[in-house]
């Protein structure tokens, strides 16, 4: 089936749902509103100021009900705005699920997981994640030690905003040193060596103390023609292409990631196709 075909066919199942998505891990939730209200969704994006670094709400404003209060009171907001939602949507802050499902026990929830620590602690959440309707995860890797079947559903990336504007410098490549996420020195070294390999000229960025803001991180890529995507959590070496490495792809760059190289973003990520993805797991709640 074509995209456009896939656009149109969903775009019934969207007419006028009211979509309400809790929470902005990486900004995944602002783009899902953005997409989903252009297939004919009311789809908003509940979202604490507090956490927005990145500065998302620039460019997704029109889809984010801001809230910069406590957690008690965010609680409050979701609870309020879920009242007139057919749909709320999760995003890895199971710990509103209880209150959500209390006062609303018939309203479908899906909570998706972003965050590579609930490998580590699916036990520990149980009373929260077990709530849910539907439990799903953003990356493969998030799948170890879930005690229940819990399907796949690959992150939106937004290609209209990731478009490549210029010409990228030859045999340049961008890396990210993860150090403050614990020892990462395993996926930062096999960058480094395929770095060298290929006499690529190589720039260290540590994103955790220079923060470039959403608007103009596209500029940013497009500067290198390669990001190296070799990365690990404390010693061991993640499975999963990051969000960053997907970005580079959407805009025509190239990756390295498991030992390969890459220039093509899944088709799993485009929009179109991870809406429809959306439609079918909604639809089996609502219809």
């Amino acid at each position: 089936m074509q995209l456009k075909e896939i656009w149109d066919t969903m775009s019934s199942f969207y007419d006028d749902k009211r979509i309400l998505h809790v929470g902005g891990t990486a900004g995944i939730s602002m783009i899902l509103s953005k997409y989903q209200s252009r297939a004919g969704a009311d789809a908003k994006c509940l979202f604490r100021v507090s956490e927005d670094a990145f500065e998302y709400r620039e460019i997704y404003d029109k889809w984010v009900i801001p809230h910069d209060g406590r957690v008690r009171w965010y609680a409050l907001k979701m609870l309020k705005e879920a009242f007139r939602a057919e749909i709320v949507h999760i995003h890895s802050a199971d710990i509103l699920l209880p209150v959500l499902k209390r006062i609303y026990p018939n309203k479908p929830v899906i909570l998706t997981y972003h965050n590579t620590k609930i490998t580590e602690t699916w036990e520990e959440r149980r009373e929260y994640w077990e709530k849910a309707d539907i439990v799903t995860i953003a990356t493969p890797q998030l799948i170890e030690n879930a005690p229940i079947e819990v399907p796949l559903t690959p992150n939106i990336i937004d290609t209209e905003h990731f478009v490549s504007k210029s010409d990228s410098l030859p045999n340049s490549a961008l890396v990210f040193d993860f150090d403050q996420y614990g020892d990462t020195s395993e996926g930062f070294k096999r960058n480094m060596e395929f770095a060298n390999q290929q006499s690529l000229n190589t720039h260290v960025y540590r994103r955790d103390k220079y923060r470039i803001p959403h608007k103009v991180f596209p500029r940013f890529l497009d500067v290198f023609e390669y990001y190296l995507d070799i990365r690990s959590w404390y010693g061991k070496i993640l499975d999963a292409i990051s969000t960053t490495a997907l970005q580079m792809l959407a805009m025509g760059g190239k990756i390295y990631f498991d030992g390969n190289v890459y220039d093509k973003l899944p088709e799993e990520h485009i929009p179109s196709v991870v809406i429809q993805n959306w439609a079918e797991i909604y639809r089996q709640l609502i219809e």
